[in-house]
């Protein structure tokens, strides 16, 4: 293999590094922003929580459109399970399904990050393989 033909080569490898890095990065910040939608979802559970029975509340139908409801019983709340089934949970218990679901987002962002790391490592390490060969 010619000089000029590893230096291509090189080149297209890093190039992949690099967008699988970016890959990642998407990944990651993705996550992140399900991190804190849930966190969100978690302090709106702590003020509807406080809530009292007959309490006129505004619900989101759809982005920016909502349809005024009362509160019948604001400690049960209704959770989709899949299937369109809905299982009734009180608040603290679905706070901890959501402090489950944040800790299995915090463990892949984990595995993620150390994904990345590698790839950053191996990139690195065919940059100064092709600054090498290009002296």
């Amino acid at each position: 293999m010619t000089k000029e033909q590893e230096a291509t080569k090189l080149y297209l490898e890093l190039q992949a590094f690099g967008q699988q890095m970016q890959q990642l990065q998407e990944q990651l910040q993705q996550l992140e922003q399900q991190v804190e939608s849930v966190n969100d979802t978690s302090q709106s559970l702590d003020e509807l929580g406080t809530v009292k029975d007959g309490t006129e509340i505004l619900v989101p139908v759809a982005n920016g459109i909502f349809v005024k409801a009362r509160i019948t019983n604001a400690n049960e709340l209704l959770v989709n399970v899949g299937s369109h089934v809905n299982v009734p949970k009180s608040i603290p218990d679905v706070k901890r399904l959501m402090d489950q679901q944040n800790e299995e987002v915090r463990k892949l962002q984990g595995q993620l990050a150390e994904q990345l790391q590698g790839l950053a490592g191996q990139a690195q390490k065919k940059e100064h393989e092709l600054h090498a060969l290009m002296k």
